[in-house]
Order: C-alpha cells, then sequence, then structure tokens
C-alpha cells in the first residue's frame, strides 16, 4: 500500500519534468503552435543598437523583450533563452518596428552556454 502511495505520488507530482522550463523550439514550424505559450530557445545572442536583442536559433530568430535583457556584450554567445512567445496576430507588438508576421519573446530568462564542441 505504502508503495503504491508512492508511485501515485511521483506520477502526480512529475518527476523533473521540464514543462516548467517551456518547450524547447528546434524549427521554425513550431512557432505557430506555441504562440503565448512559455518556450525555451538555444541559439546565439544577437544585439543591434536600434532593435535591441533577439536569439538566432538554425532557421529562425526571435527578438526580445524587455530591450534591456541583453547587451551588446553579449552578442554573439550562446544562449538559452525561457520567455513567453507572442506573434501580432494574437498580442500587441511591444514596440512598432515589429513588422506583420514577426514573433518575439517577452518575460525572458537567459542563461550562458558552453560554445557547441565545449564539454
Amino acid at each position: 500500500m505504502r508503495t503504491t502511495l508512492i508511485v501515485l505520488a511521483i506520477f502526480l507530482g512529475g518527476c523533473g519534468s521540464h514543462d516548467d522550463e517551456g518547450r524547447l523550439l528546434t524549427r521554425r514550424d513550431l512557432l505557430a503552435i506555441n504562440t503565448e505559450a512559455k518556450v525555451r530557445v538555444i541559439g546565439v545572442a544577437r544585439y543591434m543598437r536600434t532593435t535591441g536583442p533577439s536569439v538566432a536559433s538554425e532557421n529562425f530568430e526571435l527578438r526580445v523583450y524587455p530591450t534591456e535583457s541583453w547587451g551588446s556584450s553579449l552578442d554573439g554567445q550562446r544562449i538559452e533563452v525561457t520567455g513567453v512567445l507572442h506573434d501580432t496576430a494574437h498580442s500587441t507588438p511591444p514596440d512598432p518596428s515589429v513588422e506583420p508576421g514577426e514573433y518575439w519573446l517577452s518575460d525572458v530568462h537567459w542563461k550562458r552556454l558552453p560554445a557547441e564542441g565545449v564539454p
């Protein structure tokens, strides 16, 4: 009986689930089905003075808000970014330079990752 309760508690409580971190986006076609959800992107940090920070994955790039999330010192570094994914069809863009159909991340948290191939 006690073993059954422990198994049930682990099942109901989860065991190291990654749902709290958000779904990892690896392809552009995953953007549309994850709009308004918490997501993760692994890519390269970019920073342009005119538009602010963005994260570039292999086949897509997302702008990041707030624009103070990181500065030019992080440009070119490999990072993991977690945030809420938005698009212009479902949300009002945070600034007027966002184009119709563009996606962006809000409420972001990021961490620096080792360069690929570095243990």
